[in-house]
């Protein structure tokens, strides 16, 4: 009975301590707050295999309710995009070309399935995965997602941050030739390319809804001259000007425009 007792307290007493001090061995063991710094990191990363020279834009985190741990408790979900724009016969050799770049330990995998869907997946670490597609022609977006987990409301990080001269300097020229008004304090989200500092910024203006210009190529065509040309469509033109890249794009009667500052080379 002594022995059967002790027995028993010690296993219980081991339960407790792990549930207090071990790491969830289960997503749905570890909160959606404890999961955003792998967010922002593995973010990092993507701008970082994007390269030097990519047009892109990152996308600031959001924090999504609702989702269903189980069927009598919710979660919250938390994402990061970040999207490069390339000419789109590229896009494919591009997709793996940033596989190749991210860390061993992601182990990426990429699919060129038979009907042309080319997909990569790859895991960040705590239960983080990434996914990444050609979403439209010359548009692969990557999103990395924590899945539905414990919401422990954590409050995002302050990506909103300064503006650099150069993006602003950069953007207000095309914002203006697309009719979006100019001059405003704006911000910048950023994510941290590397561990010695370096971050990718994306600055983002948009119009008032039914601003659109025509086709972007015509109402761009001043600011597009002398620039590296990467991708042009009716309603979406992506290029890089000393060192910026610059998208823009009309949609549901938005003009949006993006100046990127993207990681330098590794």
């Amino acid at each position: 009975m002594v022995a059967a007792v002790a027995w028993a307290l010690l296993v219980a007493g081991s339960a407790y301590w792990s549930a207090r001090h071990d790491p969830g061995t289960i997503r749905e063991q570890r909160s959606v707050g404890r999961a955003l710094p792998v967010v922002e990191r593995a973010a990092g990363q993507l701008a970082a295999a994007a390269g030097p020279d990519a047009v892109l834009e990152v996308a600031a985190p959001r924090l999504s309710t609702g989702c269903r741990i189980t069927s009598a408790r919710a979660g919250a979900t938390a994402e990061q995009e970040v999207r490069v724009f390339v000419p789109p016969a590229d896009a494919g050799a591009r997709l793996d070309q940033l596989g190749d770049r991210l860390p061993e330990a992601y182990r990426v995998r990429v699919r060129h399935p038979a009907d042309g869907d080319h997909t990569l997946r790859a895991d960040a670490g705590e239960f983080v995965g990434i996914r990444g597609r050609v979403t439209e022609p010359g548009v692969i977006t990557l999103t990395v997602a924590t899945g539905c987990r414990p919401n422990d409301r954590p409050v995002l990080a302050d990506t909103l941050l300064p503006a650099p001269p150069e993006l602003v300097a950069a953007a207000n020229p095309v914002a203006a030739a697309l009719g979006i008004g100019t001059g405003e304090p704006v911000g910048a989200t950023g994510v941290r390319c590397d561990n010695a500092g370096h971050v990718a910024r994306s600055l983002r203006l948009t119009g008032q809804p039914s601003m659109v210009p025509g086709p972007l190529p015509t109402a761009l065509r001043a600011q597009l001259a002398g620039t590296t040309l990467v991708l042009s469509t009716v309603d979406r033109v992506a290029y890089r000007h000393d060192g910026v890249g610059l998208v823009a794009e009309a949609r549901d009667g938005r003009v949006t425009v993006v100046a990127t500052q993207p990681c330098p080379a590794q």
